[in-house]
């Protein structure tokens, strides 16, 4: 494949907690997603990992597993999103009536951000984890030049400039207008 120009892979392994797996009906597990990355690195093609961390069971322990899953794996990329679910899929609907869509503005949606009410972890906790699961898996020295390059697009791209200050209006604002959801910017 990598002869044929194939440089890179973008493989969804979501978690590292089975039941999670379960619920986004992945018949994964941690052997064939290590092996995965190994066949990918020993043919020359790169491996970009995805995790989703926020389902409506997560806790900080399952999210620690699936970071260290991941350093584990060690892909050569690592991608750690907020679950999402878009208007018009089955997993919005099933949040939908369950009264966990916690925004509507739209601008939230874009995987960075927490737009459902979890059992164990309010938003401002998952935004933090999010930010942490990325440090903690570039933070090793072989990732530092990847490390700068990714983290560096991705704060820019997918989160908005936000001071410590304007981070604690938001969420202020946020949890007292649960009905009314607040601009991003």
């Amino acid at each position: 494949m990598a002869k044929a120009g194939l440089r890179m892979v973008y493989l969804g392994f979501e978690s590292a907690e089975e039941s999670i797996l379960q619920d986004y009906g992945k018949n994964l597990t941690a052997d064939m997603s290590k092996k995965a990355v190994e066949i990918l690195r020993k043919h020359g093609v790169q491996s970009w990992g995805s995790f989703i961390l926020g389902n409506v069971r997560e806790t900080k322990e399952t999210i620690k597993k699936t970071v260290e899953f991941a350093k584990k794996i060690n892909p050569d990329i690592v991608q750690f999103s907020i679950l999402t679910p878009f208007p018009g899929t089955e997993i919005y609907e099933k949040y939908q009536k369950e009264g966990r869509i916690i925004s509507q503005n739209w601008k939230a949606f874009d995987g960075a951000h927490p737009v459902l009410q979890l059992d164990f972890l309010n938003p401002q906790e998952l935004h933090r984890l999010l930010i942490r699961a990325y440090l903690e898996f570039y933070e090793r020295w072989s990732y530092l030049p990847q490390a700068f390059s990714f983290i560096k697009k991705f704060l820019v791209v997918n989160l908005p400039p936000i001071s410590r200050l304007k981070e604690a209006q938001y969420w202020k604002e946020r949890s007292s207008n649960a009905n009314n959801p607040v601009p991003l910017s």
